[in-house]
């Protein structure tokens, strides 16, 4: 719905949608059919790799839009916000699974809130809504996120080692965040 939206108020700035804008699409579903089985956490148990599996090919898709993307020439603020936004529903939807399948606590939903927090700082600080430099550590630290997300998943992860993890991983994406938050309100002070 977000992305017939975007289109319609003439965001995207190409006459075609793209391959890379269709596997994201694709990455949606099968954002849309894990977070179905939030719902149902007794089939967890029963899914087992089959649950790994389609959370893993649902993140092999987040790296091909962006390849497509550049490879087609189709790069656009709103394919990226596009990608991002999907960033973060899988996230959550991630660590929602996790906790349904008794892998962590519900602190860990914390994880797929960080950005949508963020988001919320920035209405009440608008230093936080200036734009970040491209940083390769960034995206390094969402593929890192997303794939662990992904591992605590699998049967032979179990507590309390998977509340390790993603007690580490917790702590190094709110680092992550604090590093951009820090520059972001230094980058405030520089401009006054």
């Amino acid at each position: 719905m977000g992305v017939l939206m975007g289109l319609s108020r003439g965001a995207y700035p190409h006459d075609r949608l793209g391959l890379c804008n269709v596997v994201t699409v694709t990455r949606g579903a099968g954002i849309c059919i894990l977070a179905g089985l939030i719902f149902v956490p007794h089939a967890l148990i029963g899914l087992g790799w089959l649950l790994v599996v389609l959370a893993g090919l649902t993140l092999a898709l987040d790296g091909l839009d962006g390849w497509l993307a550049r490879r087609s020439g189709l790069r656009s603020d709103f394919g990226a916000r596009f990608d991002v936004e999907s960033d973060v529903a899988f996230a959550l939807v991630l660590a929602l699974l996790a906790w349904q399948a008794d892998k962590v606590g519900l602190w860990f939903v914390a994880l797929g809130l960080l950005r949508p927090a963020f988001l919320a700082a920035s209405m009440v600080w608008p230093a936080l809504r200036a734009p970040l430099p491209d940083a390769y550590w960034r995206k390094a630290m969402a593929a890192m996120q997303m794939s662990v997300q992904v591992a605590l998943l699998a049967p032979l992860v179990q507590p309390p080692v998977s509340g390790l993890i993603a007690g580490a991983l917790l702590l190094a994406m709110v680092l992550s965040f604090a590093v951009d938050i820090r520059w972001l309100l230094g980058q405030k002070g520089q401009r006054q």
